[in-house]
């Protein structure tokens, strides 16, 4: 199942959309975007509060480069010092 995971994850940071999960007891939400308008590529990460109402945006990571933007997410120590990668085992995954 991690293996599939893995895969979606990967998938949603190169066709952009949207992803919640649960790291100790946070939800986490992750937005990936293209902003024509300054033509760079965005990743978003926002702590979600009362059951989704409130965003808190914790990281933002933008390049025009789409490849640059992904990796930069991908390695930075986000999530007490660990990369998404080093905690993938550690979060739930929520359908929304």
């Amino acid at each position: 199942m991690e293996e599939v995971e893995r895969a979606q994850l990967m998938e949603f940071l190169y066709y952009g959309d949207a992803m919640y999960f649960i790291y100790k007891g946070s939800k986490i939400f992750v937005e990936t975007n293209y902003h024509s308008a300054n033509d760079v590529h965005v990743v978003d990460v926002l702590d979600v509060f009362n059951d989704g109402q409130e965003y808190v945006e914790k990281y933002y990571f933008e390049d025009p480069d789409p490849e640059v933007t992904r990796t930069n997410f991908l390695k930075a120590k986000l999530f007490d010092g660990k990369n998404i990668n080093e905690v993938f085992k550690e979060v739930t995954w929520v359908d929304e």
